[in-house]
């Protein structure tokens, strides 16, 4: 049986809750997911995953997205950038992608002054990952949150299909890291909102 959620202007919708994950899916997320703890850069364990599985070809490409309105600079990403008293911060939204693969979604809000010109230029007028732009840097990542399945339970909003097998599937999104990015001068650069999809598991037979 199903479950109701009350939507805008008091409508009721019916939430088909999601088929259970198998135990080898969890644990390919749970792989996933401590490649991408142990490296300083999402970018690059991500494209060692999808090397290791014959995932698409070519570079990762951050495709910049419309920035939301609604997602405003809130108290945790302050309290984790401690910004100067009127020092800019900016919002850069994107989604990565290797070819025609989709892999992930990012919400990044970083702080320019404390990055050279040349690396903020590209960071507003490119597709190139923000890890790619600061590696000279010499930045380190510290995940303070982790999130893994199930990230929402509704089927109607969450499931796709994984892999070429009849039956199996997965939330389009399977997992979640949050990130405090930290210059080598130890000072904050930017805080990351991550968002992992399914296409990463595509190699499942």
């Amino acid at each position: 049986m199903g479950d109701t959620k009350r939507e805008g202007n008091d409508r009721l919708r019916f939430v088909v809750p999601a088929p259970p994950v198998s135990h080898d899916t969890r644990a390919l997320i749970a792989q996933l997911s401590a490649r991408l703890l142990a490296s300083a850069s999402a970018t690059r364990a991500l494209l060692a995953w999808c090397e290791a599985h014959a995932l698409s070809s070519g570079p990762i490409s951050a495709v910049r997205q419309a920035p939301v309105p609604s997602a405003p600079i809130d108290d945790e990403v302050l309290a984790r950038l401690h910004p100067f008293a009127g020092e800019p911060i900016l919002h850069r939204c994107v989604r990565l992608v290797r070819g025609e693969l989709a892999l992930a979604e990012a919400d990044n809000w970083f702080l320019p002054h404390r990055m050279r010109p040349r690396m903020r230029e590209i960071l507003e007028s490119t597709d190139v990952p923000f890890g790619m732009v600061i590696q000279s840097l010499h930045p380190s990542r510290h995940t303070f949150r982790v999130r893994s399945l199930p990230l929402n339970p509704d089927r109607n909003n969450w499931e796709a299909p994984m892999g070429q097998g009849a039956g199996q599937h997965v939330p389009r999104i399977i997992l979640a890291h949050d990130a405090v990015i930290i210059g080598g001068d130890g000072n904050p650069l930017a805080v990351v909102r991550e968002r992992f999809r399914s296409e990463l598991l595509t190699f499942v037979p």
